[in-house]
């Protein structure tokens, strides 16, 4: 029976001018996160924007590459990879700047997605078109894991979220941080453990979000 934890981190190693200089100032930041990363099975990466995490990246969409990264155990590849850009774009947040999007791949009889959407207050209609996409994109059976930074900004946006992946028959496996922004959904799977990474978490302004899940 397969075992896997899996983490899902925004490590925000950001293109200038959206660089943030307190995170920049931590000594060695993107090594600590990258051996931070290596003691989980599956990785979900959100703005790797220079693709140094290890894993699958999309490719140049935009001005920027993706900043997603998917990563995977040595012993299980991911096979049939994809990405695709968000069609519709958040212009209040100036998300537009960079566009996001999503990305999947199958590992272990498992389909895992990873995905940024738009952020702020004022793209919450947005944020819910591109989470409609990507919810009639989803397979309609199988096992299936989806996370990444979601951006919601309160409960009622976690409530909707929570409710239109449900129709999927996907449940929210992560814990909620106090910022409540990044999850994990599962389908299929049991989950057998579920935390934050607080390592991790100090280097970013993301908290880690992490899942241990066993499959037939």
């Amino acid at each position: 029976m397969p075992t896997a934890r899996i983490a899902s981190f925004n490590i925000a190693d950001l293109p200038w001018p959206f660089e943030k200089p307190e995170l920049q100032a931590i000594p060695g930041r993107l090594d600590q996160i990258r051996n931070g990363l290596a003691a989980y099975d599956y990785r979900l990466v959100q703005e790797d924007w220079f693709q140094r995490m290890d894993g699958t990246s999309c490719g140049d969409w935009y001005w920027f590459p993706s900043g997603l990264t998917l990563g995977a155990p040595a012993a299980h590849p991911l096979v049939d990879p994809g990405c695709e850009r968000h069609e519709k774009a958040g212009f209040a947040s100036g998300d537009w700047l960079a566009r996001k999007g999503w990305q999947w791949a199958d590992s272990q009889g498992v389909r895992f997605a990873n995905l940024h959407l738009d952020a702020g207050d004022a793209d919450w209609s947005v944020r819910q078109e591109q989470i409609q996409a990507i919810r009639d994109a989803l397979p309609d059976g199988g096992h299936l894991v989806v996370g990444g930074d979601f951006n919601t900004e309160n409960q009622g946006e976690r409530d909707w979220t929570d409710a239109k992946l449900g129709e999927v028959g996907l449940v929210r496996a992560s814990v909620d941080t106090t910022k409540g922004k990044d999850h994990v959904y599962v389908r299929g799977p049991s989950v057998t453990a579920q935390g934050t990474d607080p390592v991790l978490s100090e280097l970013s302004d993301h908290p880690a979000v992490w899942v241990a899940l066993h499959w037939p």
